[in-house]
Parts: structure tokens; sequence; C-alpha cells
């Protein structure tokens, strides 16, 4: 559950607990993940995906919550097409809400490199992920 009013020193905690999944993660662990199969979990990281996209204009400090529970899904659960975003919303999450640009960066070219070449490129491209990796 994600708390009604989230405040920046909690929204700052919540990122930077983050920092350490973040700075081993690597092109070839995500594309090792195992493939989500759970109806309710995809569904669950569709929704976040919309999610993000309403809360950047309505609610900005619900994004890197919503952003930081994506990433644990999928390295528990399995990759889903919404892991790429996820990525893409931590990159933002990352570059506002901590110290590291660096990570910030290297999330933002992860993201980038895993849509090169993905089945839906053109899809993701079109959704204005590129926005958000380019750090």
């Amino acid at each position: 559950e994600f708390p009604r009013n989230a405040s920046l020193s909690y929204v700052t905690s919540e990122t930077k607990a983050m920092i350490p999944m973040m700075e081993d993660i690597t092109k070839e662990e995500v594309l090792r993940l195992k493939p989500m199969t759970d109806k309710t979990k995809l569904n669950a990281m569709k929704f976040m995906d919309l999610l993000v996209t309403i809360c950047l204009y309505y609610e900005p400090m619900v994004v890197p919550l919503v952003a930081c529970r994506m990433i644990k899904m999928a390295m528990e659960l399995g990759y889903s097409e919404d892991t790429i975003p996820a990525l893409a919303h931590m990159t933002i999450t990352l570059l506002h809400y901590s110290d590291d640009v660096q990570l910030a960066a290297r999330i933002g070219r992860l993201a980038e490199s895993l849509i090169l070449g993905n089945p839906q490129e053109h899809s993701l491209r079109a959704r204005g992920i590129h926005l958000y990796i380019i750090v």
C-alpha cells in the first residue's frame, strides 16, 4: 500500500533503499529473468505503468514509489513487457530523488539497450519511454 501523503523524506528514503539492487543490475540479468506468468501480477504491472503516467501530472511524489514497486516485482516475479518502462521510471526516480546521477544514467542506458531490437520497440518509443531515459 502506498502512503496517502508521501513526504519528500519518505520518497528519498525509499529511492535510496533501491540503490544497492540497481547498482548490480545488468542487461544480461534482466534478459535472464524468467517470464512473469501470474496474470494478477501482470495486470498489476500494467496498472502501475499507467498509474505512473497519471501521477506524473497529478501526484508526482507517488511516481518513485510505484517505480520502486515495479522493479521489485520484476526482480522477484520475472520479466514482463512492463519491465522496461519500470526501468525508465526508475531512471527518472534516481535522477530526482538520489544523489547518484551516474547510476540514473546507467539505468537509463540499460533501459535504452533493452528497447533496441525489442519486438515492442516502436510501441515503447511511441509511449514516450525514451524521454525518461535520456539522462
